[in-house]
């Protein structure tokens, strides 16, 4: 049985998520495309719309900084933050796993699941310092209601590219 947090022990919780939704196409190709990281990638019309035009409510634009065959340093920004992130593609088990500033840790995965691919997004922030970590706590909902629009708008964009059936039914 999980034990409940009290106090302050729950406001220092950090912020996780883990979505996760149903796509028509195969592993091979939802991977590849998941892989393919470009400039674009949150600046798109396409992720624009299918983020409702909310990319975390602020203009969006990623920079890859370094590209070798499965280590890639990306720079996002998000009005006027910057984050920076490392990205490792695990490509055996069609995964990729992000670290980065602020403790953020996310693991993206390609699951085949019956006729298609379970697309699965886990992650969290956790920083390191105490006041980081307070204040990483009390805007942990926004930052998880931002990586829910960033999943939902990738997976629309991925549905979009890929099949002719539109943007997934429901996100979990």
């Amino acid at each position: 049985m999980a034990k409940r947090r009290h106090g302050a022990v729950a406001l220092m919780a950090p912020p996780r998520w883990y979505l996760k939704t149903h796509v028509a196409v195969s592993p091979a190709a939802a991977y590849a495309w998941m892989t393919d990281y470009r400039d674009d990638d949150h600046s798109r019309e396409s992720f624009l719309r299918h983020a409702h035009g909310d990319a975390g409510g602020h203009h969006a634009a990623r920079s890859i900084t370094k590209h070798d065959k499965d280590l890639l340093e990306i720079r996002d920004r998000w009005g006027r933050n910057d984050w920076k992130s490392q990205v490792r593609l695990d490509r055996a088990k069609r995964e990729v796993h992000i670290s980065g500033d602020y403790g953020y840790r996310a693991t993206w995965r390609a699951v085949s699941e019956g006729e298609g691919t379970r697309i699965e997004c886990e992650g969290r922030i956790e920083p390191s310092r105490f006041m980081a970590r307070a204040f990483a706590s009390l805007l942990g909902r926004r930052w998880q209601r931002q990586m829910e629009a960033d999943f939902k708008a990738h997976v629309g964009e991925l549905e979009e590219e890929l099949t002719a059936d539109g943007p997934p039914t429901k996100v979990v």
